[in-house]
């Protein structure tokens, strides 16, 4: 019996993408809350495209045994902030001062024991650069605001240039 689930373990590890195949890749770095219990992580997917293009995501996790809905405030439910170092203490780009939401409230609902993943807009690397800011390395923040919380989860880091 242990034979065959370290066998299956191992097939099963070896199942799964190409890792020579191109696609969007996330910037690591990326860690988790829990609250009422629903956990959120967050990550930044990088798209190797010409200009790159940068998309925060949080997966929202149930770990109840009961469905659960997640409200959001607006229909912004990601924002992304990017930062000049890993501390993230030096602001460089925040898209909720860009941005323009609707101001209906955004139900999301989550099966017990399941995940549902909510994203920002897709943003390019020259836009969060701009005219001002060098090619460098950046970290990236992902901010949720569901029901009367505020998160801010670390989602990663990439180089990024115009």
């Amino acid at each position: 019996m242990t034979k065959a689930l370290i066998a299956f373990l191992v097939v099963a590890a070896g199942c799964g993408a190409d890792p020579g195949e191109p696609g969007p890749r996330d910037g690591g770095d990326a860690h988790t809350i829990v609250t009422s219990n629903v956990e959120y992580r967050a990550e930044t997917l990088i798209m190797e495209s010409f200009p790159v293009q940068l998309r925060a995501n949080v997966h929202i996790t149930n770990l109840r045994s009961a469905p659960v809905t997640v409200t959001f405030r607006d229909g912004c439910l990601v924002y992304l902030r990017v930062y000049r170092d890993a501390a993230r203490t030096s602001l460089a780009y925040d898209s909720e001062k860009v941005e323009g939401c609707t101001d209906a409230l955004v139900p999301v609902s989550v099966g017990a024991g399941q995940s549902k993943t909510v994203s920002a807009r897709t943003i390019s690397a020259a836009e969060i650069l701009g005219d001002s800011l060098p090619n460098a390395t950046y970290y990236f923040s992902a901010v949720v605001r569901p029901e009367t919380h505020r998160l801010t989860l670390h989602a990663g880091s990439a180089d990024l240039a115009k």
